[in-house]
């Protein structure tokens, strides 16, 4: 009988984002809601443990769930509603007879996730997205608040359409249809020739008023009439002033279209679409909003339709009665009990050496946060097991051979676990792991019809060649060529990762050489109270540390806190405690040898005062070429962090070392500015194998930013729902480090001539500055892509120029095609870059034909006469 227990839920996977792997489109990260015959089944909604327990909150998320489900049907037209949904309890609240067991369900890959982050105050449901137009996101956040906080019609008084709005930008790839924070809520209109708001459709209605008291309605300077009806047009611009602000009426609209504009107003159902005959519904496509800027001036319904759950006609419309559109409800709580898991090694790997290690080093990182690991073997007909006590326990029992365990005897073996642990009642309790050299398409079938006995499963191939789409949310991962410390790295990942307070502060790579000492620090936040663990691990001798804590107290091998395991060759320094500050270490021996000391530094975030600092990630194959698409998601709590300096190192097959600094500007492979979201590309050397991504986290004390935003509507006579964005200074040095797993890029340049064929990025942030009356010119700015992507220097741009062009779609058409067949004229002009990728650039346009509007756009080529894509539409006029 298997025997063993464990304090939390443990899972030994490596993490592996493969280069061959075409998952679902634009999935940022697993997921396994699905999409079959118009009903999504299979959400999962997680409420954040910060959340008490409050049962009314459970029939509040039921009931704006249901709402939701018909939302989406009229939304979608008859297309999809919500079928069944999970809501996963956290482990702190009360148990009851009618919740189910989690199996895969778990807070870091739900749907959605409930948190309660500024107590008393409301947040408007918010999609975190890490790719562009058309791309899956992470998840949507909702607030205890947002669910449970009385109404204010009409503008709260239907939370069930805020979150459809928030689900399709997380769902589909699409983006607000209204003016982002920071940016002007006015374009010119090539259309009306006059400022108008960003809007979807550009008949809604409403008010421009200036933000006073007396709400004084902006005109322009023909309109004037009276002491509240001014002229508030700035005229090197031609939009209106700064303090006016459009209004739109939350009643009395003749249009049905967008949800992703302001959701409050009643008569919006449905999204923009490309019916030119029906003005209810169709698209501004001329507007700067951030749907436009990143899908390419695209209706969202024509992105929508496009996507897996739509596209090549899947999903028809469907007839149904409103009692068919109410979802099922499965509660779930996490367990708090003690959890067991298991390592069942396939026969083909027991002898492999970097296996063996990696569990070793492991054994002592883990006691320390109460884990214990154990491997289970294939022993002809039985199962054995074996607790990891030592390294040397480890290899002993990888030396004995072992019978009958063929590959293809994978399935028996997993019913043989299944049914010790069904006879010991522990099923339920044990997450089941499978260490084998098959590919992973060759168990893919053999795990899912494990799982549906009620065993939580996952895979771990060490074959290098794997494929499987969405694989990590099916529990199959990919190990690639392990070895070294990034088989350590992909190991601690996953099992910290379920321990969700734990988190990795740095790791460091030491290099002895004779008897000089080496020093570095290491900083510790307020955030981090618990515990804190300094694990050395040295190659020859054992080497002196000297550990001085901020207060000065200086730890050395003979205190308690000191753990030292010759046979595993590692020095631990373990405390209960946390000082708040700088950590300094020196490390030296006395030989005149060479060796290397690795150090990792792990705490918990622990503080009832402080909202943790959150890391996520995301490494995936951009397309075909040998691209890499980094994002790193920084929140405290769910708000995001801002002027951080966050570096990927990349270790490329041959083990040599490059950094990438990833950028959260708006530009290139940042989707959105300052939200706390870090993306860059990467360009992969011409080499085929494994390239490890670790990301890199710094912060200096009063630079980082918390940007937190909520959402409270005005008491007045003109009430309105009011933004508020608050920005804290965080408060001492931030540190942090999270491996970002893997990627085997197995076709690296296969389609590509030796000759650069990398485009640059497409430009998503290009605005008319204003206008300058006396050198007639228009400021033109943007920020500069780079020869490859973000990265270098572009050669030029072309710039395209419309003059009192009417129609922004034959606009974009002559782009594409060449061809205008509109009203005014256009034209092309090219010009020299002057600005590296990340610059701003900045172009003074000299007017050569005068017109009422101007309408522009660019693409920038590199030395080799590749093209970027069409950047946005940017208008102004001469006023």
């Amino acid at each position: 009988m298997i025997t063993f227990f464990y304090k939390i839920l443990l899972c030994i996977v490596f993490i592996h984002v493969l280069g061959y792997v075409r998952p679902s489109v634009g999935l940022s990260r697993p997921s396994t809601m699905l999409l079959d015959n118009n009903e999504y089944k299979n959400v999962v909604i997680a409420i954040h443990d910060s959340v008490p327990e409050d049962k009314s909150l459970i029939n509040a998320l039921k009931d704006t769930m249901t709402k939701a489900s018909k939302y989406l049907y009229t939304a979608t037209r008859q297309r999809a509603f919500f079928k069944e949904i999970k809501i996963l309890l956290p482990s702190s609240w009360s148990n009851d007879a009618s919740y189910t067991v989690p199996k895969t369900e778990n807070l870091a890959f739900a749907d959605v996730i409930i948190t309660d982050p500024i107590r008393g105050k409301r947040s408007l449901p918010l999609a975190r997205s890490y790719e562009g137009c058309g791309k899956q996101g992470v998840h949507v956040l909702l607030t205890k608040e947002f669910l449970t906080k009385p109404r204010v019609e009409p503008y709260f008084g239907d939370p069930a359409k805020y979150f459809i709005h928030a689900f399709a930008q997380f769902r589909w790839g699409v983006f607000q249809e209204y003016a982002e924070e920071g940016e002007h809520e006015f374009y010119i209109s090539p259309t009306t020739g006059r400022p108008e708001p960003i809007k979807c459709t550009i008949m809604l209605r409403g008010l421009v008023q200036k933000n006073d008291s007396a709400h004084t309605i902006c005109y322009l300077p023909s309109q004037a009439q009276s002491a509240h009806v001014v002229a508030a047009v700035d005229n090197k611009t031609g939009l209106y002033e700064n303090d006016c602000q459009w209004r739109p009426y939350p009643t009395r609209q003749r249009t049905k279209a967008s949800l992703m504009d302001h959701q409050y107003i009643v008569n919006l159902e449905t999204f923009c679409d490309d019916n030119h005959t029906n003005y209810m519904t169709e698209h501004n496509y001329e507007a700067p909003s951030k749907h436009n800027r990143l899908c390419g001036h695209r209706s969202t319904w024509d992105i929508i339709t496009r996507t897996d759950d739509f596209g090549n006609g899947r999903n028809p419309p469907r007839g149904l009665l409103d009692a068919q559109l109410e979802p099922t409800f499965i509660l779930m709580r996490a367990t708090s009990r003690k959890r067991r898991a298991a390592i069942l090694v396939d026969p083909a790997l027991t002898k492999k050496a970097a296996i063996q290690q990696a569990l070793g080093h492991l054994k002592h990182e883990a006691h320390t946060h109460d884990i214990e690991l154990l491997v289970l073997r294939f022993e002809n007909e039985n199962i054995s097991h074996h607790a990891l006590h030592s390294v040397e326990s480890i290899r002993s029992f990888f030396r004995h051979p072992s019978h009958g365990g063929d590959s293809h005897k994978l399935k028996h073996h997993i019913e043989k676990t299944k049914q010790t642990l069904k006879e010991e009642g522990k099923l339920n309790d044990t997450h089941l792991i499978i260490m084998t050299h098959q590919k992973l398409h060759h168990v893919k079938k053999i795990l899912a019809d494990s799982k549906q006995n009620g065993l939580k499963l996952s895979a771990i191939s060490i074959d290098t060649s794997n494929g499987v789409s969405n694989q990590e949310a099916l529990g199959l991962h990919s190990a690639g060529k392990a070895a070294g410390h990034t088989l350590l790295d992909r190991l601690r990942k996953v099992i910290l990762e379920e321990t969700p307070n734990t988190v990795i502060i740095t790791t460091d790579e030491l290099n002895l050489k004779g008897q000089k000492p080496v020093s570095s620090n290491v900083d510790i936040d307020q955030t981090l109270v618990n515990r804190i663990t300094f694990v050395f691990h040295y190659e020859n001798d054992q080497p002196f540390i000297d550990l001085r804590s901020p207060s000065g107290v200086i730890y050395g091998e003979e205190d308690d806190t000191c753990t030292v395991d010759n046979d595993v060759r590692v020095i631990i320094f373990h405390f209960e405690f946390t000082e708040v500050g700088t950590w300094t270490y020196k490390v030296r021996q006395s030989s005149e040898s060479f060796q290397n000391v690795s150090l990792t530094v792990i705490s918990e975030e622990n503080n009832m005062k402080s909202d943790p600092v959150v890391l996520r990630q995301s490494v995936k194959r951009a397309d075909d070429r040998n691209v890499l698409l980094l994002n790193l998601d920084v929140t405290q709590g769910s708000h995001p962090l801002l002027d951080l300096r966050v570096n990927a190192k990349i270790e490329s097959p041959t083990e040599e070392e490059s950094y990438v600094q990833l950028l959260d500007n708006g530009a290139g492979a940042d989707i959105s500015k300052n939200d706390g979201i870090y993306s860059r590309m990467y360009l992969a050397p011409r080499l085929n194998g494994s390239y490890h991504v670790t990301f890199i986290v710094s912060g200096k004390s009063g630079e980082v930013q918390r940007k937190e935003e909520t959402f409270h509507v005005l008491n007045d006579e003109n009430a309105h729902v009011k933004k508020e964005v608050t920005i804290h200074l965080v408060d001492g040095n931030i540190q942090r480090q999270i491996s970002g797993g893997t990627v085997y890029l197995d076709r690296a340049w296969s389609n590509i001539t030796y000759n650069d064929a990398i485009p640059p990025s497409c430009v998503t942030d290009l605005v008319a500055v204003k206008y300058i009356s006396y050198r007639n010119t228009i400021v033109l700015k943007w920020t500069a892509p780079g020869d490859d992507l973000d990265h270098g220097k572009p050669s030029g741009y072309q710039v395209f120029i419309g003059y009192d062009v009417r129609n922004v779609r034959m606009f974009l058409n002559f782009i594409s095609t060449g061809r205008y067949y509109g009203n005014g004229h256009v034209a092309r002009e090219t010009i020299a870059a002057k600005s590296s990728a990340t610059e701003n650039e900045i172009v003074l346009w000299n007017v050569k034909v005068v017109a009422k509007t101007y309408v522009f756009a660019v693409r920038a080529f590199d030395v080799n006469g590749n093209l970027g894509d069409i950047s946005n539409v940017a208008t102004t006029g001469i006023f």
